[in-house]
């Protein structure tokens, strides 16, 4: 490759005409069954000397401005996933369930919700209700989270982060959920990656018994 193809965009591009030519690629016609996903990172933990603060990422005008450009577009079928959109925005753990105010607050949401609504959009919210990390979220260390056979709390290597029992916080999380944003779904992000036995004060948690929680919550949520 010469001059300005000479670069890894004129590679791609040399390539594909070559898959093409040998009739390895070849292009495909237009479907309406074709199903746009999209996820939005809303706001972020800004770290300052003495605190931390929320930054903007994207906010729920903003959200429901792609939404509605997007349908200008054509697209018809499509979901939408919002992260960092609770209190504290994206790693304020376990997700506070109010929405940040620096992204436009409980009125921002419930204008996106709306549309969503009215369009046939799914719309739906990441919340991590079984990480908790003591610096960003308010959860009680000695009745929630887990621990193991000898008593002794399981954190990350700093002693920041803790894991919840499912058992004992899903149910009140549904509760929660539901009341503030009904009709609105629920991404449950560490649910299926962490299923984690509880020893707290001789009452035992097995693993069936969280997997079980996970599974009546799901089934509770789909109702």
């Amino acid at each position: 490759l010469d001059g300005q193809d000479n670069s890894y965009s004129g590679m791609a591009v040399r390539y594909r005409k070559h898959l093409i030519d040998h009739g390895i690629l070849t292009k495909r016609k237009g479907s309406e069954d074709y199903f746009l996903n999209i996820k939005l990172l809303c706001g972020v933990q800004k770290q300052s000397l003495f605190f931390n603060s929320v930054y903007k990422m994207t906010g729920f005008s903003d959200a429901l401005g792609i939404a509605k450009e997007l349908k200008e577009c054509g697209i018809d079928q499509m979901g939408l996933a919002l992260s960092g959109w609770g209190k504290g925005g994206w790693d304020a753990l376990p997700t506070n369930l109010k929405a940040e105010g620096k992204l436009g607050g409980a009125g921002g949401l419930n204008k996106l919700a709306e549309y969503c609504s009215s369009e046939n959009i799914p719309l739906s919210l990441d919340v991590d209700a079984i990480m908790a990390d003591e610096r960003t979220g308010k959860f009680n260390k000695r009745t929630n989270a887990v621990r193991n056979y000898f008593g002794e709390s399981l954190t990350d290597k700093n002693g920041d982060r803790y894991i919840l029992d499912a058992c004992d916080v899903m149910p009140r999380l549904l509760k929660s959920f539901h009341k503030a944003h009904q009709g609105t779904g629920i991404n449950l992000l560490t649910v299926g990656e962490l299923v984690i036995p509880d020893c707290r004060n001789g009452d035992v948690s097995t693993r069936a018994d969280i997997i079980s929680a996970y599974s009546d919550f799901m089934k509770e949520a789909a109702k």
